[in-house]
């Protein structure tokens, strides 16, 4: 109820942009719903909208529908409408296949010529968005003062080309725009975000495990290669160093009581690693109970810390470029302008 208050008088007030972070599709839709039933905007622009994938879009419908939310003359349906201009322009005889289901629709892939179906560069957007119903939930987002997704939406779904001609991502977006965002049933989304963001990942093992791995294909490359780049070789040469420091590392675990306390204890993170290291390197217990540290102290820490962080940002392979191709934006000859808020 504090979530909802919260959000409704950023909302009414027009000082905040608020995001609520539900577990589920259906109950983000029907949230929205009620703050716009609350504040009567079945006619108007709505207040809430939900940050929904849009390639789960028939998934979305069927569910509704087997709630039997989706009635005909619900203000909800004005989020799912199936209807697609462009299709309608299209004869039967012209249909290849089936008629296109929602979410599928060829909205950001259009092509002048069939030969030009694999050229990214060649994609044109549809030049019925602003009227297309289809896509009445994406032209709602950017006016709406309250947002309600899900971390699957957040962590995997991302803007039409047609607000956004960027390869963004929703939870990007959240972090951009939103003044203030509330999980709901907090526990249950973050085992969420740890299946996603924080999966496990064997590195060493006795019968392998992923650097092994990852070295054998790196030394089979160099050794089947006659020339590398400068990049590529260093890239080689990361892979194999990974492999020599992790076998190290499991090295120092073994033989250090220390090292396995640490371990054993909470998380093993480098900025951790770094601050013990900075206070034992001063002479400090880090364990020590109720540690105080000085000005003076502090000062030299963050003086040790700086160095490592220097260390911790130095690549050990070149960074990736953005392989993302943006298809080319254009709609009635003009790219569409869209002002957040």
């Amino acid at each position: 109820m504090l979530a909802k208050m919260v959000a409704a008088t950023g909302a009414r007030s027009g000082m905040w942009r608020t995001t609520l972070v539900v577990s589920d599709v259906i109950t983000a839709i029907l949230l929205a719903d009620y703050f716009n039933r609350v504040f009567q905007t079945q006619h108007e622009q709505p207040i809430a909208v939900p940050l929904l994938g849009r390639t789960t879009q028939a998934q979305h419908i069927e569910k509704l529908t087997q709630a039997d939310l989706l009635r005909p003359g619900a203000p909800i349906s004005r989020w799912f409408d199936t209807r697609c201009p462009l299709q309608g322009m299209i004869g039967n005889n012209e249909l290849r296949e089936a008629p296109l289901s929602p979410g599928e629709e060829p909205c950001e892939r259009l092509y002048e010529k069939e030969t030009d179906i694999r050229e990214a560069d060649k994609r044109f957007v549809c030049p019925f968005f602003r009227v297309c119903p289809s896509h009445q939930l994406s032209r709602d987002i950017p006016q709406a003062r309250i947002w309600i997704t899900t971390p699957g939406a957040m962590a995997s779904s991302r803007l039409s080309v047609m607000i956004e001609e960027r390869f963004v991502l929703l939870g990007e977006v959240i972090y951009q725009e939103s003044d203030l965002v509330i999980f709901d049933e907090v526990e249950t989304i973050q085992q969420w975000f740890d299946r996603v963001f924080a999966t496990s990942q064997t590195l060493i093992q006795r019968t392998g495990g992923a650097l092994k791995n990852l070295t054998v294909l790196a030394q089979d490359y160099l050794s089947n290669s006659n020339a590398l780049s400068n990049e590529g070789r260093r890239w080689v040469f990361s892979a194999i160093r990974a492999y020599e420091i992790g076998l190290y590392l499991c090295d120092m675990v073994r033989n250090s009581s220390l090292i396995q306390q640490w371990i054993a204890e909470i998380y093993f993170t480098p900025y951790r690693l770094f601050s013990d290291l900075a206070l034992r390197l001063l002479g400090i217990n880090p364990n020590a109970p109720n540690l105080i540290l000085t000005s003076q102290q502090e000062q030299e820490r963050d003086q040790i810390l700086a160095l490592f962080h220097e260390f911790h940002d130095d690549y050990m392979m070149p960074p990736i470029q953005d392989s993302h191709a943006s298809p080319r934006h254009r709609e009635c000859g003009a790219s569409a302008q869209w002002k957040w808020r």
